[in-house]
């Protein structure tokens, strides 16, 4: 099995103070004794990274990245033929406050044949895309 693992997942699984860190380790902790496959994207990743940096500092940030960086989890490079692909999705949206990265989660998933995404976000769903919400 594969999973795509969303910011909102990570943050959760970061900060024990978030509201879904509890129910995000729960469901991380499923995928590891499955053995599931977990990826990112790099976009991701920086959106995490910013996010993270904005919230608890910049030590904290840097605390996360090299936590993702000792963990077995793949690092996807969104390329040009993802972004254009991604672009597609996003111009298709009619929903204000849609996300860019959302979109490109959305082109990656599909790429990669990930069966689901580590997400709380309803936009993958109504995409039609299986989350662990």
């Amino acid at each position: 099995m594969k999973a795509l693992l969303d910011s909102d997942a990570l943050i959760a699984l970061y900060s024990p103070s978030d509201a879904l860190s509890r129910r995000a380790k729960i469901i991380y902790k499923r995928l590891l004794e499955e053995k599931t496959e977990c990826f990112i994207t790099n976009l991701v990743l920086q959106e995490t990274a910013t996010v993270i940096s904005n919230k608890f500092g910049q030590d904290q940030s840097l605390e996360f990245i090299d936590r993702i960086e000792k963990i077995e989890i793949e690092q996807i490079f969104v390329n040009e033929r993802l972004t254009v692909k991604a672009w597609h999705i996003f111009k298709s949206q009619k929903k204000k406050g849609t996300s860019f990265i959302d979109c490109a989660n959305v082109a990656v998933f599909e790429e990669m044949g990930a069966d689901m995404i580590m997400s709380f976000d309803k936009f993958y769903q109504r995409k039609g895309l299986k989350t662990s919400s």
